[in-house]
């Protein structure tokens, strides 16, 4: 593997990388995106204000908590109401990013 030049890395990191990326299937790029994406990922849940109050191990505890709650919450419902909980779920979304009207300055004073 060729190392590319805007990276100044020892070889023997292009040959960990070819090697990680072998062994789990994929290419040296898309191990490395994969990667940096999970670390970036582990480091913000590290630093979050959370993990600072509380410690990483219980906030990440009260996480799996959290979804265990809401999984077990959404198996309770019926269909029917399932399906009206995501269609205002999914019309919340589409209000919230959904471009606003402008009031002209004339309508909003009068």
């Amino acid at each position: 593997m060729i190392p590319a030049p805007w990276f100044d890395l020892p070889k023997s990191f292009y040959k960990k990388l070819a090697a990680y990326a072998q062994e789990f299937g994929m290419t040296s790029a898309e191990f490395l995106t994969q990667s940096t994406t999970f670390y970036a990922k582990d480091l913000r849940e590290r630093n979050s204000p959370a993990a600072k109050t509380l410690g990483l191990r219980v906030t990440r505890q009260l996480k799996e908590l959290a979804s265990a709650g809401a999984k077990n919450w959404w198996r309770q419902l019926t269909p029917e109401q399932r399906s009206e909980r995501a269609k205002k779920a999914n019309q919340a979304r589409w209000a919230k990013n959904a471009p606003r009207e402008r009031i002209p300055d004339r309508e909003r004073e009068g």
